[in-house]
């Protein structure tokens, strides 16, 4: 296991949250929820963390029980209700460690007992902790933000779609094996499609076919541009093989799919996928559109309807289809 790289910048004070921004006002339900969070967060503890960041452990935690968080630490830090006082903290609170509030360098998950949960990289596993006795916590710790009640604000859909991904998210550093199919052999590795029919049925009770291709012809809606594309609609990618056998516009292009995690505000696309090299795991199609899975990127569908059901089965035509290069 890697040691944890300390950061050589002095603290100036323990506390350096206050001003990020005000608290919302506290509701009875914070309670019910900081403990239901804490109990889920221990359930992760020894995972093996893959390409993923300890906000992004975070906002999956809170995912699972229905509160949509951001996923970026400056954005996460704007949250919530600031706590000022290590003896003030609850079981759920959201503690961030860094050198100063612009500088942040992890977040984790109060359990209760000085302890917290963090899926910090460098120890590699997600791991548990104690403010009180950790020499490196207690140097890095800046405090703490309390998140109030679940949100029921959101789209039908996204509720689906933050069922999907949560589901996905359990299975970050699960083997890529080419084949797999949970329902013949109950294999628990994956390659690409079993990943996301696996995925949807577990979460959801969509129930896609096995293969990319089958995925795209069969289920969902229409053919999506990338423009289009939103969390949790499925993303068809070529391979180098498939690109160089087939000619632009045919179906057998299609050779790779993910889910989409996450579509951010500068136009980069997070994408949860069963890989083989590092088997699942989240990567990017970039703002720029230059890296591998932007210039491989085909087409998207959508397979969870605006009222958060499946969406109604399209056939596609196998010939005459627009690929975006």
């Amino acid at each position: 296991m890697k040691k944890l790289k300390l950061l050589h910048i002095a603290l100036s004070g323990s506390l350096l949250l206050g001003g990020l921004l005000t608290g919302f006002a506290p509701t009875s339900s914070a309670a019910s929820l900081g403990q239901e969070v804490a109990d889920r967060a221990q359930d992760y503890i020894n995972y093996k963390i893959t390409d993923f960041q300890s906000a992004d452990f975070v906002s999956f935690v809170y995912a699972k029980e229905g509160v949509r968080l951001p996923d970026s630490l400056r954005e996460l830090s704007k949250q919530g209700e600031l706590i000022l006082k290590p003896e003030q903290l609850k079981q759920g609170d959201v503690l961030f460690f860094g050198t100063s509030k612009s500088h942040l360098i992890a977040t984790g998950i109060y359990i209760g007992n000085g302890e917290f949960v963090i899926a910090y990289q460098p120890y590699e596993r997600i791991k548990k902790m104690n403010l009180r006795t950790s020499e490196v916590a207690k140097k890095y710790f800046l405090g703490a933000k309390r998140i109030q009640g679940k949100n029921t604000s959101s789209p039908a859909w996204n509720v689906t779609a933050d069922r999907v991904i949560t589901e996905g998210m359990k299975h970050l550093g699960v083997p890529y094996k080419l084949g797999a199919d949970y329902k013949k052999d109950g294999s628990m590795r994956f390659d690409c499609s079993s990943f996301t029919q696996y995925v949807f049925a577990k979460a959801a009770g969509f129930e896609l076919k096995r293969t990319s291709r089958a995925q795209f012809l069969n289920d969902g809606s229409r053919q999506l541009k990338r423009e289009q594309l939103r969390k949790g609609d499925l993303v068809f990618f070529t391979t180098e093989n498939n690109y160089e056998k087939y000619k632009a516009g045919d179906y057998r292009r299609n050779g790779h799919v993910g889910i989409v995690k996450e579509v951010r505000a500068d136009g980069s696309i997070d994408v949860l996928h069963s890989f083989p090299k590092g088997g699942v795991i989240i990567q990017t199609m970039d703002a720029k559109k230059n890296n591998y899975l932007s210039k491989t990127f085909l087409y998207g569908k959508r397979v969870i309807a605006d009222n958060g059901t499946e969406a109604r089965d399209v056939a596609m035509a196998k010939t005459g289809l627009t690929e975006r290069k």
